[in-house]
């Protein structure tokens, strides 16, 4: 396996519980890349090992949105990840923070300590014209995220434009 991309997620969206009682941003954007890395990291490992081999990359992509996360966040329980009292936005916030931190764990912990040459990191793709720009209105409503869709669309890159950090 030579590269893993990690795009999965839920953009802004109203607070929500998943099957595991875990906040379903958190749970899909950062608890399901953790999972997924974490299942094919010996395969990257394996590939990374052989010769003549380019050394594989990890990538998570994540947000300058993390910036926005509230100072009070420690991710240190559940209750503090379920949090009813976040605005909408910050949970998707504070997910792109999560796996900011959580690539900084895994090159630190799980690669550097290794022989194999592998690369780790999150990227900002920037404001891309897709339909997670639908999910505001299922946080603030339909109208206020009808408006906020409309008035982001001018500003927002294309898919193409939006995969070059990732590639």
């Amino acid at each position: 396996m030579k590269e893993l991309i990690n795009d999965a997620g839920i953009g802004v969206n109203a607070l929500g519980l998943d099957a595991d009682g875990i906040e379903r941003i958190f749970g899909v954007t950062v608890l399901g890349h953790f999972l997924f890395i974490n299942r094919l990291l010996p395969l990257i490992r394996k590939t990374a090992s052989e010769p003549n081999t380019p050394s594989p990359r990890i990538v998570s992509l994540s947000s300058n949105l993390h910036q926005l996360t509230p100072s009070s966040t420690q991710f240190k329980s559940l209750e503090e990840i379920n949090n009813p009292d976040l605005r909408q936005d910050q949970y998707y916030d504070r997910s792109k923070l999560a796996i900011i931190l959580y690539i900084k764990a895994l090159v630190e912990h799980a690669i550097k300590p290794f022989p194999e040459k592998i690369w780790a990191f999150s990227t900002h793709p920037g404001a891309v014209k897709t339909e997670i720009q639908d999910q505001p209105r299922e946080a603030f409503g339909y109208l206020p995220g009808l408006a906020l869709k409309y008035l982001q669309m001018p500003f927002m890159r294309s898919p193409q434009g939006g995969s070059l950090s990732t590639l």
